[in-house]
């Protein structure tokens, strides 16, 4: 991990509260906050080396809003926006124990930033409004999500297997293996906008026709592949996680996630 003492913080300004910010991006117009207004961030967490390990468009299905009658008035994210416009952007850089302390109520900082001393923290004010309007319908948002993957519907359509996955990338030759076959498999899951969430241990095998070993779609590629083959695919939610989606890789409901898996 990367020291603090490698993180140039002369790019931003320090606020009496003990973090940094910077602005990214700023809209010139005279902003209209008031107490009984809510501002829905797009939010994105990042250790000093920049890896993701959070961010609110896919763990919180974009349902991320502060109150800005809010009484916890020592959150730094709110805090750095307020007097801001829509449409503004930052970066801050918050202490690592005071961060996870305020957003998710961690005594101490987890292991992936036990050498940083701060987090990066990059907010967008995505919408300012009188109540908070969260997605609903998250099985159309869903189907949209994977629909922009592949550009186009028809192109989408074109791509979905008869088991239910689509293909993004395929074998040279699909072939279904026997069953109680054992394979040795490696895969990486990701969310549809790259950002990896999930990740096969080390010298992982499975035996064929044997349920519940993995995922379900992941079950259902494997009948298409041999040794020696890879293949990238998308599964939907009803494949992955479903409509409860999963509190130990925090994913949320109804959330489709691209596979790469390889057979060795």
């Amino acid at each position: 991990m990367m020291s603090c003492t490698k993180t140039n913080k002369t790019d931003y300004t320090y606020h009496k509260n003990k973090f940094w910010y910077k602005l990214l991006a700023f809209e010139n117009e005279k902003c209209n906050l008031n107490t009984n207004n809510f501002i829905q961030l797009n939010a994105v967490f990042k250790t000093q080396r920049d890896s993701v390990f959070f961010d609110s468009e896919n763990n919180l299905n974009d349902n991320y809003f502060f109150n800005l009658n809010s009484t916890d008035t020592n959150n730094f994210i709110l805090q750095s926006c307020q007097n801001k416009c829509l449409g503004d952007s930052l970066e801050l850089l918050i202490p690592c124990n005071t961060f996870f302390k305020q957003n998710f109520d961690f005594n101490n900082s987890p292991f992936f930033v036990k050498n940083d001393s701060v987090v990066k923290v990059q907010v967008l004010i995505k919408a300012i409004t009188s109540k908070i309007t969260p997605l609903t319908d998250l099985k159309n948002r869903e189907i949209a999500k994977i629909t922009s993957y592949f550009k186009t519907e028809p192109k989408m359509n074109s791509k979905k297997d008869s088991l239910g996955f689509y293909w993004v990338s395929t074998p040279i030759k699909q072939i279904s293996t026997k069953k109680d076959t054992v394979l040795k498999i490696s895969y990486k899951g990701y969310f549809l906008n790259g950002r990896q969430m999930d990740e096969s241990p080390l010298n992982f095998s499975i035996k064929t026709g044997v349920p519940d070993q993995l995922l379900k779609g992941l079950n259902n590629v494997i009948k298409y592949l041999k040794v020696g083959d890879n293949a990238k695919i998308i599964l939907p939610s009803q494949l992955a996680f479903g409509e409860m989606g999963s509190k130990d890789l925090n994913i949320p409901p109804y959330t489709p996630l691209l596979y790469e898996i390889t057979i060795k």
